[in-house]
Formats: structure tokens, C-alpha cells, sequence
């Protein structure tokens, strides 16, 4: 619908997520019933009701303030459609949406039966597949390549990830001998197409400008839809010219052309068809006590972040923090509370940040704590990447292992911490296989992952608040072990081997799992040692 007269847009900021939300509510609310049949408002008229809020939202600044009330929603659908704006109806037998079966009959709302009513309604059909996302190649669809599963009547159907995996792009110039060596993977453009192949990836994140040196975001683009893929960001990758500094470098002239390459790299996204920048910078700090002013340092990013920011409002602005490097041993945002602060005092509504595991280990952190500091000082929202991978944390050593190789108790508890958030960001795979084949190294990371977050998803809640109630590090171990025990019997030496189905006993033979076997016989023993106590 239009604007309220005399309404301007001021902060689109949370449009979609108000349009979701009263779509909901119209959904619910429209209700009727007749007997053994059921009114409700139609598909239309609920989004002509989510369509006003979402356009009421855009006229106020803020996510939360712009939400308007349901007396102004009501008023902008009868000035946009007439006083019988939800008029039209659905009318179909009842069934169990929204109620469940109690011991005096018919009781009350049921949240699991309205989705299972809400899945039937609007969710795909099984063998639909106009549902699936349309691509310019036919043989390879969104989502990077296909399991081959035509003959294989065991597979189940899991549940939908909900979140788009990114890989290393420079990574897929590793092992060139696995490739045809008619054709080695020698440019961008072939490690796009190798990247392809790994079953699960959905996106693709550049470096800029390294990335470009040889073509255009838009022919980048088109390379995307043919390897049916998409991007996910665009990651800033200063060349070696600003290694004083990049957007606080001590010449004016210099920082002023990084910062214009930060802005070049939001025209590059947006050509790309994302949304996000994440800007890391191997030069922004400093190696002696005395060498700069710290106070300057930081003013300096704080208002080349705000111009950022204000020039482009519809992109989303990550910092991605390290504490030290070989380029530059002390980083002016060396820490989560410092990159905290700095997203803190930028104060723009698109600015928020990009967690790198390594980083985190690096800096002596606790992954799962960093991201709970994110989730209470900015909300889970303003946590726009995860970057995942492992590392055996030696001084200064960013090893880029595969997720979850070396801490597997970490990695749950990070996947725990993103659900307690909220994280609505995409995952990126930051390691470095070069002796692995980056193909299957990636695929090992999405199976990892996703066996992680399902775990993470079936811990035991009470149990886990209540150890962290009574800080009970027995009773956690427990619950943590029990989780990595569920993520090591899920995952399989080759990904997609044996997805649903039942492995025979030869496959069986070959895997090996000795993180799952230690952690199971650990849980074991010490659960029959209580017993006998």
C-alpha cells in the first residue's frame, strides 16, 4: 500500500520481519468456525494486513519503535482497500490446526498442531517440484551439487538447515593434482566451478578487490548462476600497499583511498546480489609500545565505519576482528568486547560483526561465551557470519582446522549459544586444507556442522540450565559428552555415504570414528561408576 499522507520512508530496518509477524497474527486471528467447518481470513487479505504494517514500519527509525499498533494497521487497509478489506474467506473442514485432543475432547491451542496445520496448508508437497528454486543451469540446482540418490530408496528426508554454507574460495586452488589436468583450477572463475561441487555449499563469498583483478562482479555473477550458487558476501582484502595502516592509516590520502575501496566493495555486493561486507584488515594496528596513538586509531574507524554505514544503509557492515598476525602483531580491535565497543559506538542500525572461531581461540576466548557477549550487549541479530573452523591454539597460531577436529565440546556449545541468540547469519568455512582435497574437506565441515547444530538442538535444557545454575561441571560434561557422542555416530568418513540409510557392514569396516569411540566410552564408564556409587 501507499504511505500515510505526509509519510516519508525513514528506516526500513525490520519492514520484513513486521510484515512476517502481522502476517501471523492475521492468520491466527482470522478465525471462524461453523460446526465441523472452519472460516478464516484468505492468503490475500492477511498479506494486505502485513503489507501495512510493514509499510507503517518504514515510516518510524528503529526495528523495535517502528512497529506500529493494529488500530493504525486496520486504518492504512481501509484507506488502502476499502472498509471490507478482509472480506474474502477460505472455508475447509476442521481438522487438528491449533488444537489438540485432550481427555474431555476437543482442548486447547496447540502450537505443534496450528504448524502441522500451517505445514499442510502452505508447505511443499511432497514430489513438488515447482517448489525448487529455478536456476539458469538445469543439472545443477541452488545449493551447489546434488547427492545422486535416484537408486537409493533408503533416504529420509532431514530437516531443512536453515542457514546458506560458504567455503574458502582461495582454498580451491589446493590439490590441483585431484583435478583434470587439461584444465587446473588456476583462476577465480575455476574455483567458482570447483566449488560447485561440494554438495551442501549454497554461497560463495569473494575477497575484494583480490578477488576481481581479472573480471567484473557481473560476469562473477553470471558464473554463480551457472555453478547455481549465490554470494554471501563481500570480504575486504587491503593489498599490501596500506601496510600502515588501511582505513586509519597515518597519510590522509592513503586512508581516504581505503576507505573509498571499502565503499567500491558495497558496489561490489550489491552487483553480486548480497547484501553484506565484512571488513577485515591484516594492517589495522601495530607492533611497539609507543609506535601509535590508540585514541586516534580507533576515532579513525569509528567515523570510516559511520560513512560506510550512512552512504550505504541497505548493506550490512561486519567487522571481523583478530588479535594478532604476522603483518601486524597488535590489532586496534584485537578482541569480542573490542569489536563489541566499536559496533557499540558507530551506532548505525546495519553495523554489527563477524565472529572467526580461530580468531576467538586466538584471543584466549571462549567461543560459546563470546557469542552469548554478542547475543545480551547487541542482540543475536547484529551477529551478521560465523566463521568456523578449529585450531590447536598455539601462540599466535591461526591453523584453520577442520569445525569441530580439535574441540568438539566447542563446537556444540557454539552451536547451542547461535540457537540461544537467535543467529539468522550465514556460516562460512575459514580453514585451510592444503594437503586435504578442498572438496571433500568443505563437505566433511556442512555434515559436521549440521550434526552439531541437531545435537545442539536435543540437549537436555533443563539439565543444561541447571548445571549452569549450580556450575556444575560434572553434570555439564555429561550432557556435553552425550551431545559430541550424537554428532561423531552421525557423521561419516565420506559425506552423503550413508545419509539415511544403513551403512552394510564392509562400509562399516571402513569408517573410523575414534572421537566417537573415546567419548562413548567415557560416558559410559562414568555413568555405570555412578551407578555403582
Amino acid at each position: 500500500p501507499t504511505l500515510p499522507p505526509g509519510s516519508t520512508v525513514v528506516d526500513e530496518t525490520g519492514a520484513g520481519d513486521c510484515y512476517r509477524a502481522a502476517f501471523a497474527v492475521a492468520l491466527c486471528e482470522g478465525e471462524e468456525r461453523e460446526g465441523r467447518r472452519r472460516r478464516r481470513r484468505s492468503v490475500a487479505a492477511c498479506m494486505k494486513f502485513a503489507s501495512a504494517a510493514g509499510a507503517l514500519a518504514v515510516t518510524r527509525k528503529g526495528a523495535v519503535p517502528g512497529v506500529p499498533t493494529r488500530e493504525e494497521v486496520v486504518a492504512l487497509c481501509r484507506a488502502e482497500y476499502g472498509e471490507d478489506w478482509d472480506a474474502e474467506e477460505e472455508e475447509e473442514d476442521e481438522e487438528d490446526e491449533g488444537e489438540e485432543e485432550t481427555e474431555g475432547g476437543r482442548g486447547g491451542f496447540s502450537v505443534a498442531a496450528f504448524l502441522r496445520g500451517a505445514l499442510r496448508r502452505f508447505g511443499p508437497r511432497r514430489g513438488d517440484k515447482s517448489a525448487a528454486s529455478s536456476s539458469s543451469s538445469e543439472e545443477v540446482p541452488r545449493g551447489g551439487a546434488s547427492a545422486d540418490n535416484e537408486n537409493d530408496e533408503t533416504v529420509e528426508e532431514e530437516e531443512p538447515f536453515p542457514f546458506l554454507f560458504g567455503s574458502r574460495l582461495n582454498s580451491m586452488k589446493d590439490r590441483p593434482d585431484l583435478c583434470d589436468p587439461s584444465s587446473p583450477p588456476r583462476t577465480v572463475r575455476d574455483w567458482v566451478k570447483r566449488q560447485s561441487k561440494v554438495k551442501g555449499l549454497g554461497c560463495v563469498d569473494f575477497n575484494y578487490p583480490q578477488h576481481f583483478a581479472d573480471w567484473t562482479p557481473a560476469e562473477a555473477r553470471v558464473a554463480l548462476d551457472e555453478a547455481g550458487l549465490v554470494a554471501g558476501s563481500v570480504c575486504l582484502r587491503y593489498p599490501s600497499k596500506f601496510a600502515r595502516g588501511a582505513m586509519n592509516h597515518p597519510d590522509p590520502t592513503l586512508r581516504r583511498e581505503a576507505i573509498d575501496m571499502t565503499l567500491e566493495a558495497a558496489e561490489a555486493a550489491k552487483v553480486l546480489g548480497c547484501d553484506e561486507v565484512v571488513v577485515w584488515s591484516a594492517y589495522d594496528g601495530y607492533d611497539y609500545p609507543f609506535q601509535v596513538e590508540y585514541d586516534d586509531k580507533w576515532t579513525e574507524l569509528v567515523d570510516a565505519f559511520r560513512e560506510c554505514c550512512d552512504k550505504y544503509p541497505d548493506v550490512k557492515w561486519s567487522v571481523e576482528y583478530k588479535p594478532t598476525d604476522e603483518n601486524t602483531r597488535f590489532f586496534t580491535i584485537p578482541t569480542t568486547g573490542a569489536a563489541i565497543l566499536l559496533v557499540r559506538e558507530v551506532d548505525r542500525p546495519n553495523m554489527g560483526l563477524t565472529l572467526d572461531v580461530g580468531h576467538m581461540l586466538m584471543s584466549g576466548e571462549n567461543p560459546g561465551q563470546s557469542i552469548a557477549m554478542v547475543g545480551q550487549l547487541l542482540g543475536g541479530r547484529r551477529l551478521f557470519g560465523v566463521q568456523l573452523n578449529d585450531g590447536y591454539t598455539r601462540l599466535a597460531a591461526e591453523d584453520g582446522m577442520m569445525f569441530g577436529s580439535v574441540h568438539p565440546s566447542m563446537a556444540l556449545e557454539i552451536m547451542y549459544r547461535l540457537r540461544r541468540i537467535g543467529f539468522g547469519g550465514h556460516m562460512y568455512f575459514d580453514t585451510f586444507p592444503q594437503r586435504t582435497d578442498p572438496v571433500r574437506e568443505a563437505e566433511w565441515n556442512i555434515e559436521r556442522a549440521k550434526a552439531f547444530w541437531r545435537a545442539a538442538g536435543t540437549m537436555d535444557e533443563r539439565g543444561v540450565r541447571r548445571a549452569m545454575e549450580e556450575h556444575d561441571a560434572i553434570g555439564a560434561l555429561n550432557r556435553e559428552g552425550a551431545g559430541v557422542v550424537r554428532v561423531t555416530d552421525t557423521q561419516h568418513d565420506e559425506p552423503g555415504e550413508a545419509r539415511g540409510g544403513k551403512m552394510n557392514e564392509a562400509a562399516n569396516s571402513r569408517r573410523s570414528q575414534p572421537m566417537a569411540q573415546v567419548w562413548r566410552t567415557a560416558c559410559v564408564r562414568h555413568r555405570n561408576s555412578n551407578q555403582e556409587t
